[in-house]
């Protein structure tokens, strides 16, 4: 039952491919479960939202439709979902139109940004004690918010080459402590193997995963989802297993597929 339920198309902007583009390279290799999960619009209230790296809210409903007309018609799972960051400002958001009016199967949470003095901070950017702390603590409230069916590289704040530090392991030892507690899988995710080298403390390295935060998962000995966050077809599958070959590597036992159920 290999699944993946982390894929983008053209309509972000910064990936290759459509649904069907997908579709055929899920099916000549194998792949039995195929989510889709575009970065999710947001409503026009002048806030920075990325909107370079988004559909526009007209494209989604095409989307989703494109989504279930396929689903008929293929002997696969098929699902429909949105990639959204946390802000409790647009909680009503995620839950009534892309849960509610769009009804998406699912959302994936990436914690993407923080925000901060006005500005959205990319995470990886993040350089203040106190922009670091209230990435954490809004990723716990995000996953506390019971909208998510799973946290989307949760180490990605560490593709910048960043040092391990005793902050860090205290915000991830709270992240995974919440996961547990509101059942939020986390992910294994293999776009960080092709994205190219980072220089790190000890040298060059992938910029996720990150072994140190990985360690502590497998302290705690909680199951996890592999996805390959694919952004061009031939990645879809090629990028997935290379996800399933570190979790292997680290210990982690690989949850197979998601509960969907709304």
């Amino acid at each position: 039952m290999l699944s993946n339920y982390h894929s983008h198309t053209d309509l972000c902007n910064h990936a290759k491919g459509y649904i069907g583009d997908y579709l055929l390279e899920a099916k000549s290799k194998k792949l039995r479960i195929l989510g889709f999960s575009d970065h999710c619009p947001y409503p026009k209230d002048g806030l920075d939202t990325w909107e370079r790296v988004r559909m526009s809210i007209d494209e989604s409903h095409r989307y989703i439709k494109d989504i279930r007309e396929v689903s008929k018609k293929e002997n696969l799972e098929i699902y429909a979902g949105f990639e959204c960051e946390w802000d409790f400002r647009y909680e009503n958001w995620y839950r009534d139109f892309l849960l509610g009016e769009l009804n998406a199967d699912y959302l994936i949470f990436g914690p993407h940004w923080v925000y901060d003095t006005g500005n959205f901070i990319y995470a990886p950017e993040i350089n203040t004690k106190k922009q670091l702390f209230t990435y954490f603590d809004t990723i716990i409230e995000g996953l506390a918010s019971g909208l998510y069916a799973f946290l989307a590289h949760p180490d990605l704040i560490m593709s910048d080459g960043r040092a391990w530090d005793a902050n860090l392991k205290a915000g991830f030892t709270a992240i995974i402590e919440a996961a547990i507690q509101y059942n939020i899988p986390l992910e294994v995710n293999g776009q960080g193997f092709i994205k190219g080298k980072v220089k790190g403390e000890k040298g060059m390295r992938d910029p996720y995963p990150y072994d140190a935060f990985w360690d502590l998962v497998a302290e705690k000995n909680i199951p996890v989802l592999c996805n390959s966050d694919a952004h061009f077809p031939e990645n879809l599958v090629d990028s997935l297993h290379l996800a399933r070959d570190y979790a292997k590597k680290m210990g982690l036992e690989i949850i197979e597929k998601l509960d969907l159920k709304k």
